[in-house]
């Protein structure tokens, strides 16, 4: 399957790394270039162990990449994921 992920932080970009180890072609999306930049470099963008690997075999293989365009990541792509901030990293509780 083809697969466009939006948002390579946290969420996105695991979720691009273990489409990519299963075998699909991705694509992934985000307006930060030093994300893309990393990922389309075989780095990861984030602190997660284990993600650097999944990044750079499924970047040697050819079956991931990253882009700050949304009209390149939607074209020819039979599905489509979007992935947010995580609410915690945006506000905070006071208890």
């Amino acid at each position: 399957m083809q697969v466009s992920v939006f948002g390579l932080g946290y969420v996105g970009s695991v979720s691009a790394a273990a489409l990519a180890a299963d075998g699909h072609q991705v694509v992934g999306v985000d307006v930060h270039e030093g994300k893309v930049e990393a990922i389309n470099q075989g780095r990861s963008p984030i602190v997660e162990p284990g993600l650097e690997a999944l990044l750079a075999e499924g970047v040697a293989a050819g079956r991931l990449r990253a882009t700050t365009s949304t009209v390149d990541a939607v074209t020819r792509r039979s599905s489509r994921s979007s992935a947010s901030a995580r609410p915690a990293a945006r506000m905070a509780v006071s208890i």
